[in-house]
């Protein structure tokens, strides 16, 4: 009785955009699929995992995605962290995560504070080209920057792959994936 739904217009935001590829490296490109950006309620920063792709002959598909890292306090202002792990054109001053194999394109991470063991409070599936196959394996870090890869040594070999989401399932207690399904290219499984 006497409730009434208002539906409330999402409006752009004027200052759009908020992130631009303007680093060589990112060659004018940011791209984030899946679960890209988390909020840490222990920093109380906001976490983004974003891909660019560079062009590569030595790559899988001549193109080589590398997960570059940005945090904000507000999710409008970003900042590109030097984190130093990764070499590019001479110089490790750049923001790029250290990937797998040959990639890690389509990252999508998820902080679980309830993890009992510290270095694996961050949880992220990515896609990488492991002997010569698509796989979306996993990893897990301390601190969301510095990510021990192919964490169990169990990547899962797919033959399509797009925008896989992570997630945490609370009523049957478990880690979910939400994948694109090998035999029907519109289709998503779990």
């Amino acid at each position: 009785t006497n409730l009434t739904r208002v539906l409330h217009q999402p409006q752009r935001y004027a200052g759009n955009p908020i992130l631009v590829g303007n680093e060589p490296w990112e060659k004018w490109q940011v791209e984030v699929d899946g679960r890209g950006v988390l909020f840490d309620e222990e920093t109380k920063e906001f976490k983004m995992y974003y891909v660019a792709p560079l062009g590569d002959t030595n790559a899988p598909t001549g193109t080589r995605y590398k997960t570059c890292y940005a945090v904000s306090k507000d999710g409008i202002h970003w900042t590109k962290p030097i984190l130093r792990q990764v070499e590019w054109e001479g110089s490790r001053r750049n923001n790029i995560l250290k990937w797998g194999e040959n990639w890690m394109r389509r990252p999508n991470v998820i902080k679980d504070i309830h993890d009992p063991d510290p270095n694996r409070r961050f949880k992220m599936t990515y896609v990488d080209v492991m002997r010569g196959q698509t796989a979306i394996t996993k990893a897990y870090s301390r601190d969301g920057i510095d990510w021990q890869l192919n964490g169990d040594g169990k990547p899962w070999f797919r033959q399509l792959h797009n925008s896989n989401l992570l997630g945490w399932d609370p009523h049957i207690q478990r880690y979910v994936i939400y994948p694109r399904v090998s035999n029907s290219p519109n289709s998503v499984g779990r």
